[in-house]
């Protein structure tokens, strides 16, 4: 019998330890509406797939960020009481909802080049491995002004990314997080 307790202890430690947050039961608790707004991405060729669920995440914070705490940020920081996290969830309190972002071929082609520069390199960052600046590289692509860059590393799930570029761990002026939740942009 103490063995059967114990057992049933430790499955249920286990089972919490490794219980992953699930970002399709998440979407559930949004409705029709705001999933299809959210999707702007959805017939854009030149993004793969997962390029295009990151967009699709980032603009349902942007649209309903009061449901995108309850319902992502909470479960999937559930064991995080960094700061980091703190700041995040009391700016999501704050935020009225605002538009989507919509993809923009030339800014895709200019991130997949940072992309590709950077990965060939093993370096991080906005600079170019040949010292071009983030502004000066998209004025190869783009005659736009008001542009954020948002560079992940080490992520491969499009929630992951998001989550880290919104809890902007050690960004002190949390850039990304602006970015992504600004009505600037």
């Amino acid at each position: 019998m103490k063995k059967s307790i114990i057992f049933c202890i430790m499955i249920c430690f286990y089972t919490n330890i490794y219980a992953q947050f699930n970002i399709e039961n998440a979407l559930l608790s949004f409705d029709k509406k705001t999933l299809e707004a959210a999707n702007t991405a959805k017939s854009v060729s030149y993004l793969v797939d997962d390029e295009k669920k990151l967009i699709f995440y980032g603009n349902l914070a942007r649209l309903n960020p009061a449901l995108f705490l309850e319902k992502i940020v909470i479960p999937y920081t559930q064991n995080d009481e960094s700061e980091y996290v703190t700041s995040l969830k009391d700016d999501l309190k704050k935020m009225s909802p605002i538009h989507p972002h919509i993809p923009y071929k030339p800014l895709a082609e200019a991130a997949k080049f940072h992309a590709e520069d950077m990965g060939k390199a093993g370096n991080i960052g906005h600079t170019s491995t040949d010292g071009t600046s983030f502004g000066n590289r998209l004025k190869k692509y783009v005659k736009m002004s008001g542009m954020a860059e948002n560079c992940s590393y080490g992520k491969e799930k499009p929630i992951d990314i998001l989550m880290q570029l919104l809890i902007d761990e050690g960004v002190a002026n949390k850039g990304h997080r602006i970015s992504i939740l600004s009505p600037n942009y």
